[in-house]
């Protein structure tokens, strides 16, 4: 895979795990602000990372995830893109 397939890869992944993780926020009623102190970053990083800003390209760490299905009440598997739990599976 080259470079930019593997960066668009990132993207995309990094893109669907905010996607989980916001919809998981409004499903349980929790803000970002509250999420942010719960897992130990600033707001403005969680924002950014839920809001796929452009400049920001720093993904979750898997014990930020682990932190945050926590904090979510979710099986950490929920949170991770569907063609990861695909290769995990095979």
């Amino acid at each position: 895979m080259n470079n930019s397939k593997a960066a668009g890869a990132t993207r995309d992944a990094d893109s669907e795990i905010a996607r989980k993780i916001t919809n998981a926020l409004i499903v349980r009623g929790i803000d970002k602000k509250s999420l942010a102190e719960k897992i130990g970053v600033s707001y403005t990083t969680l924002r950014r990372r839920l809001e796929q800003e452009r400049g920001d390209r720093q993904s979750f760490t898997i014990q930020q995830l682990g932190m945050i299905a926590e904090v979510l009440e979710v099986d950490t598997a929920a949170l991770l893109p569907t063609n990861m739990l695909h290769q995990a599976a095979a």
